[in-house]
């Protein structure tokens, strides 16, 4: 398992690369054909963004890597080396993590939908620890000529374990994504999202409240139905 959670984040670098290398001739591609009088506003045909109506729906993938910043509890949470802090280590590697989202659109602008996600990682006793987030999630998408910006949060819960341990929290996840429309279908770009986790004590009412905090970004593919 800690073996395909390497591959998982060397195959996210890669990809998040790869974008960047389809974003270049992209927009070369939409400069040309302004030059060019293709679909441009010189034949009076001027280029129009995509438009959406209620019922379109989009599919869209993602697979990237979330940076593990800290965990902060309501109460004073003995450390490793002695001390007392409300402010913790994460104690984790750097997460490989993919998901699948599917919207529908409310209106032009508008869409709600849901969220399967999954992350690998390593604690710092090389222990494999997992999350499973599922998310309803509400968006606004800003259409430009050639190009979306999605803005979007989701709400749900993650399951999260480690060893034997299993733990369940509730999740926020803002983020916004900048897309190319390569295609009528397809949409490809970046997606940057902020994690966030509340983990209230389950077993114990007298236990501190942890609320966890990740910075994620990954490569985004998006199919329009």
């Amino acid at each position: 398992m800690i073996c395909l959670y390497r591959w998982l984040c060397t195959t996210t670098l890669g990809a998040l690369v790869l974008v960047g290398g389809l974003a270049l001739p992209t927009a070369a591609l939409a400069q040309d054909q302004g030059e060019d009088g293709v679909g441009s506003e010189a034949d009076g045909e001027p280029l129009v963004a995509p438009r959406y109506g209620f019922g379109d729906s989009t599919l869209a993938m993602r697979l990237g890597i979330a940076l593990p910043l800290f965990l902060l509890a309501t109460d004073e949470v003995e450390t490793p080396d002695g001390d007392r802090n409300n402010v913790l280590p994460a104690n984790l590697s750097v997460v490989g993590s993919a998901a699948v989202n599917w919207n529908v659109y409310l209106n032009e602008s508008f869409t709600i939908g849901a969220e399967l996600g999954g992350g690998l990682a390593v604690d710092i006793n090389d222990a494999l620890w997992y999350m499973v987030p599922i998310l309803v999630r509400g968006g606004y998408v800003i259409s430009l000529p050639q190009m979306e910006i999605p803005i979007s949060a989701g709400l749900g819960a993650v399951v999260m374990r480690l060893v034997d341990n299993t733990r369940v929290a509730f999740a926020l996840q803002p983020g916004a994504g900048f897309l190319w429309r390569a295609t009528p279908d397809w949409s490809f770009g970046a997606t940057l999202e902020y994690w966030f986790s509340w983990e209230p004590p389950w077993a114990d009412a007298s236990d501190p409240h942890f609320f966890g905090n990740f910075v994620s970004a990954s490569a985004t593919a998006v199919y329009h139905f």
